[in-house]
């Protein structure tokens, strides 16, 4: 994530050096390491000026990666030296709402994405705001939104104008309950997973007596051996599937 983001492979090593230093599990406070300690850690042909190291230190943490918000040589004095450690729970967050945002933007397009980044961002906004700042027609969005809102990617909130609650005297806000779409994803992905699962046990079933077979030393004929091979590939295809949503699942599910 953090090459992917910073395109320096020397920021990457950083941000796998200060990783290894964190507690498994527990509330444990993670320790931190100085820009010294972390040029000391690093791989010999990663190891770069004092200086240098600053800069990517500041590339980083312009990335919210983190925990604490000083950087050497931010202070009057430049050889002050602050302690870093990576902010897990918040690069995690980071990457939710990146995954997030693509397959909004799969699903709806450029202008669905950039409304999704807007209304995380600024919490509340009525439907002309988010047509201006998205930079489409009115009409656009409101149809944009109102999709995205039955998919659960966006929410509205009746904010009446006076203690009448009037439905004419209702404001209407456009916001993203980012809790709620992970909940959303984390079921998605469940019921992906749950519907690969079921495909291998039908499609093995298929292949059971060419199995059979095998087990009792019996020689396969060409045909066999060809229906073999391809639920081999076939399978490879399925679990690896399986393994990668496992992942997204893994990544969403601690959304509480």
């Amino acid at each position: 994530y953090v090459h992917t983001r910073t395109g320096d492979e020397v920021c990457a090593s950083v941000a796998s050096t200060l990783l290894s230093r964190v507690p498994i599990s527990g509330n444990v406070i993670r320790p931190s390491m100085s820009i010294v300690q972390i040029n000391e850690r690093l791989p010999k042909r990663m190891r770069t000026s004092f200086q240098e190291m600053q800069e990517k230190l500041r590339s980083m943490r312009r990335l919210g990666l983190f925990a604490n918000d000083s950087v050497p040589g931010m202070g009057d004095d430049e050889k002050v030296v602050t302690d870093f450690k990576i902010d897990v729970e918040g690069v995690l967050q980071q990457i939710q709402f990146e995954h997030a945002r693509a397959l909004v933007q799969t699903r709806y397009g450029d202008v669905g994405a950039r409304m999704f980044v807007l209304l995380r961002k600024h919490k509340r906004l009525v439907e002309t705001q988010v047509a201006e700042m998205a930079i489409c027609a009115k009409k656009e969005a409101r149809e944009l939104l109102h999709k995205m809102m039955r998919a659960g990617f966006t929410q509205v909130l009746h904010v009446p104008r006076d203690a009448a609650r009037r439905p004419n005297r209702m404001m209407y806000f456009w916001t993203v309950n980012f809790t709620e779409v992970c909940k959303i994803l984390v079921d998605m992905y469940y019921f992906s997973w749950c519907n690969l699962a079921e495909r291998c046990l039908h499609e093995g079933g298929k292949i059971k007596p060419v199995h059979v077979k095998i087990g009792q030393g019996i020689t396969l004929t060409v045909e066999e051996k060809g229906t073999l091979e391809k639920w081999d590939l076939a399978n490879k295809k399925l679990r690896d599937s399986m393994i990668k949503i496992g992942g997204l699942i893994r990544l969403f599910r601690d959304f509480e």
